[in-house]
């Protein structure tokens, strides 16, 4: 797993679930370090038809709003996996 933000990320959870009330926490980066963005090896196994939620938590401390984009000086969240099969 690689998670991934930019300088205004805090933090980052991903669940899985049966259903969206039922969602375990399967990754956790908290806290979430711009200059730390490393992969870590987790192992979920997903079966068809659950649901997953990705979260981030930003902090803004800029006069100005944080927008999504590719910019470093921008946000995104995003949770990237590497599939074996």
């Amino acid at each position: 797993a690689f998670p991934h933000m930019h300088m205004l990320g805090r933090s980052m959870r991903f669940e899985v679930g049966k259903s969206l009330d039922a969602l375990d926490p399967m990754f956790v980066r908290d806290p979430f370090d711009f200059n730390d963005q490393r992969m870590e090896k987790v192992t979920i196994d997903l079966v068809q038809g659950e649901k997953t939620r990705l979260t981030c938590k930003y902090q803004n401390t800029n006069p100005t709003a944080g927008t999504y984009g590719e910019s470093s000086l921008n946000e995104m969240c995003y949770l990237i996996a590497f599939a074996i099969s």
